[in-house]
C-alpha cells in the first residue's frame, strides 16, 4: 500500500497510516486491517467503494511495541514476542497473550 491514498469517488487524498494488519482465517481468505488517520470519523471517512470493505471503530487499546526489520517467519515473531514479555515483565506489566498481534509496514520501494 502506497501513501497517500487517493478515493475517486469523494477525490478526496489522504494519508494512510500505518501499521497495517493481516490475518489469514480459517478458510483462507485475508483480512487487511488500515487504520485511517485520526482526524476523520464514521461520518466524515470516505465511504468504501467495495463492499468487502467496512469502517469500524474500535474501543482504545494499549500495545507494546518493537519495531525491528528482516524475517517475518513465525520462527522470528515468536522470538520478538518473548523479547517484549520479558521486557514488559521487567516493568511489572503483564499483557494478555491472547491479543499478541504483528503489525507490518513496508514503504513503497521495499522490494517484494
Amino acid at each position: 500500500m502506497t501513501v497517500p491514498v487517493e478515493t475517486p469517488r469523494v477525490s478526496q487524498q489522504f494519508e494512510m497510516t500505518t501499521p497495517v494488519e493481516s490475518e489469514v482465517g480459517e478458510t483462507g481468505a485475508t483480512t487487511v486491517r488500515f487504520f485511517l488517520p485520526r482526524r476523520f470519523t464514521l461520518e466524515s471517512a470516505p465511504d468504501p467503494v467495495d463492499d468487502r470493505v467496512r469502517l469500524v471503530v474500535l474501543p482504545e487499546q494499549r500495545f507494546a511495541i518493537m519495531n525491528f526489520s528482516g524475517s517475518r517467519s513465525q520462527q522470528v515473531l515468536s522470538a520478538r514476542l518473548e523479547q517484549i514479555h520479558e521486557a514488559l515483565g521487567a516493568l511489572d506489566l503483564n499483557p494478555k497473550r491472547s491479543s499478541e498481534r504483528a503489525f507490518f509496514y513496508d514503504p513503497p520501494w521495499t522490494l517484494p
